[in-house]
């Protein structure tokens, strides 16, 4: 019986259909890759042993042996110096292309997994990829690795929408400010809004509630300050300045759309109805119901957490559940 030969490169497409098959979306996906890593991606199951050659082929000695360069006293030209950095630059870009490539199929293996009804896959524009695959050479890090795999999946999946301009800013994103905005996935409501002129926004909002609605009940105090304290580590100071708030000066009020006396609003993505079993919703205006007020989610914001797979904080959604009651209110799961 013969045995696979582990040390040769293999073709990304047999590579990505042996995990995926050879469903709707795969060829796409194929086609992104193929334009960052070429036609053929090092066994995955060598991963560990290219990071290792990596480490090793970044030794000057190393590498001047393999580029049959001068070593004695360690007098280098100049050229031969620039062709010894820009070996190793590219070696360690095509290593972190080829480690998203592989983060990108397991996402997309992911999502098709937990959906029965996937968007139709869409082939990312020529210069988004371009743009996308120059900057993914720079990553290093494992956990922007995973970050930056995502981003090229749901690309190509239609479940997330990146934009260029937010490329630029992911690649400057550092693993603390990554951590923050994963947490802020956890606590980020959207809702249908209504525009100022009263005509309805089918679009929707996305925000931070950190204060119940508007005028606060007697007793409600205590409950707001649970939900500001909740999210103290996702202020203005430390996401609006990188341009995840809107930053107009004012609090945010969160005024949702009333249908047949029901507001929807979705927290960390998980869908919910408020109805009133005491005060009207639309108390505060006729056809709006303010939900509280907090930050606004930029539209940068929510392109990033369109990236992440968050769950809904549970002391902060009892702490939404009392607020609610205060008004007499009731929020529960939206029954699908």
């Amino acid at each position: 019986m013969g045995t696979e030969d582990t040390n040769h490169p293999v073709s990304i497409s047999g590579s990505i259909t042996d995990v995926l098959g050879a469903g709707k979306g795969v060829g796409v996906l194929v086609s992104a890759i193929e334009r960052g890593v070429g036609k053929v991606l090092g066994p995955w199951q060598r991963k560990r042993e290219n990071r290792a050659e990596l480490e090793s082929f970044a030794e000057w000695t190393s590498l001047l042996k393999q580029q049959g360069l001068r070593i004695a006293g360690g007098e280098l030209s100049l050229g031969e110096r620039t062709l010894a950095r820009l070996t190793v630059d590219a070696v360690r870009e095509q290593e972190a292309r080829e480690d998203i490539a592989v983060e990108a199929v397991l996402d997309y293996k992911r999502l098709t997994d937990a959906s029965n009804v996937m968007p139709e896959p869409t082939a990312p524009e020529p210069e988004w990829l371009d743009r996308f695959w120059k900057l993914a050479g720079e990553i290093s890090s494992e956990s922007m690795k995973s970050l930056w795999g995502r981003v090229l999946a749901r690309k190509v999946a239609g479940t997330a929408e990146v934009s260029a301009r937010t490329l630029v800013f992911l690649s400057t994103l550092s693993t603390t400010e990554a951590k923050r905005i994963a947490r802020l996935g956890n606590f980020a409501c959207s809702f249908t809004p209504v525009i100022v002129e009263e005509q309805y926004d089918d679009t929707q909002k996305a925000c931070l509630l950190r204060q119940g609605p508007h005028p606060v009940p007697k007793g409600a105090e205590k409950i707001n300050r649970v939900l500001v304290d909740l999210t103290a580590d996702l202020s203005s100071s430390h996401l609006g300045s990188i341009g995840v708030y809107s930053e107009s000066g004012w609090g945010y009020g969160a005024d949702a759309r009333i249908d047949d006396q029901t507001v929807r609003i979705a927290v960390a993505g998980k869908r919910y109805v408020l109805r009133s079993y005491i005060t009207p919703l639309d108390s505060y205006k006729a056809g709006r119901c303010n939900i509280g007020s907090g930050m606004e989610i930029t539209r940068l914001g929510q392109e990033l957490l369109s990236l992440l797979d968050p769950e809904p904080d549970p002391p902060y959604m009892k702490a939404l559940w009392d607020a609610y009651d205060a008004f007499g209110w009731a929020i529960r799961p939206e029954k699908v």
